[in-house]
C-alpha cells in the first residue's frame, strides 16, 4: 500500500516516473514530491521518492477523475459523474459529513450511501496520520497506528506518543520522546518515565540477556534518559 511505481503530471503536463513510498496515491490528487533524480538501467530517468506531501484535488474537473478512478470504494465513473453534477465543488463535504444526501442520486441507496462515507473517512484518517508522521515514521508505520486507533491516530499522537512504543513494534523510545518535545510534554510525564522503563527493560533484555533489573540500576539507567 506505500510502495508504488506511477506517472506523474508535473506542472508543464510533462509525464515523468516516480518510484517509493507514495501511499494511496490516485488520480486526480496533487501531490509535491521530494527526493532525488535516479537513472534506472532499463526504465532510464526516474525520481526516487524520499518523502510526500500530498492534497485532495479541488477543482471539479479533479474531484471527478478521482472519483472515478476507483480511489473511493463504491464509486465509479458513472457514479462518479452523478455525484460529482450534482454538487460540484462540495464533493468531498457530502461525501464525509451527509452520506444520506448522496442517497437523493439514483443508483445510491442509503446502505451504499454509508459504505462509501466510512471508505473515504477511514482513506482520510490514515492520510491524517501519514501526512503527520511524514518526517517522524514511514508510511508502513502510520497505516499500523491507524489501524490501532483510528482516526483517533494523530490525537493519541500528540497526547501520549509514548504509547506507540508499546504498542508497534520497532518505534524507538527517541522518536517518540523527538515527538512529545513538539508538543511541549514534560520530561517528568508519567507516560514517558513507564515507558522509558520499558525501554530499558528490554535494552537489558535484548544486550544482555537479562530477565530482571535492581531498582537502584533501573532508577539509575531510567534517570539518564
Amino acid at each position: 500500500e506505500s510502495y508504488c511505481v506511477c506517472d506523474i503530471e508535473d506542472e508543464s503536463k510533462e509525464l515523468f516516473t516516480a518510484t517509493g513510498n507514495i501511499p494511496y496515491v490516485s488520480v486526480g490528487e496533487s501531490v509535491e514530491l521530494y527526493g532525488k533524480w535516479t537513472s534506472h538501467p532499463v526504465y532510464g530517468s526516474q525520481f526516487s521518492v524520499e518523502r510526500t506531501v500530498r492534497r485532495l484535488p479541488s477543482t471539479k474537473n479533479d474531484i471527478l477523475r478521482y472519483l472515478s478512478s476507483g480511489a473511493v470504494k463504491g464509486i465509479g465513473p458513472k457514479i462518479a459523474q452523478k455525484i460529482v453534477e450534482q454538487y460540484g465543488d462540495d464533493t468531498f463535504d457530502v461525501i464525509s459529513n451527509h452520506p444520506d444526501w448522496l442517497s437523493q442520486i439514483k443508483g445510491i441507496s442509503a446502505t451504499k450511501a454509508y459504505e462509501i462515507s466510512q471508505d473515504f473517512n477511514e482513506k482520510a484518517g490514515i492520510r491524517d496520520i501519514i501526512m503527520y508522521c511524514n518526517d517522524k515514521f514511514p508510511p508502513s508505520t502510520a497505516t499500523k497506528i491507524y489501524k490501532v486507533w483510528g482516526a483517533n491516530g494523530v490525537g493519541m499522537l500528540q497526547e501520549n506518543p509514548y504509547i506507540v512504543c508499546e504498542r508497534i513494534e520497532g518505534v524507538a523510545f527517541k522518536l517518540a520522546d523527538d515527538i512529545a518535545r513538539m508538543h511541549g510534554i514534560s520530561y517528568d510525564n508519567e507516560n514517558r518515565i513507564k515507558c522509558a522503563i520499558i525501554h530499558v527493560l528490554k535494552v537489558f533484555a535484548s544486550r544482555d540477556g537479562h530477565t530482571y533489573a535492581t531498582r537502584d540500576v533501573l532508577v539509575d539507567s531510567v534517570s539518564k534518559f
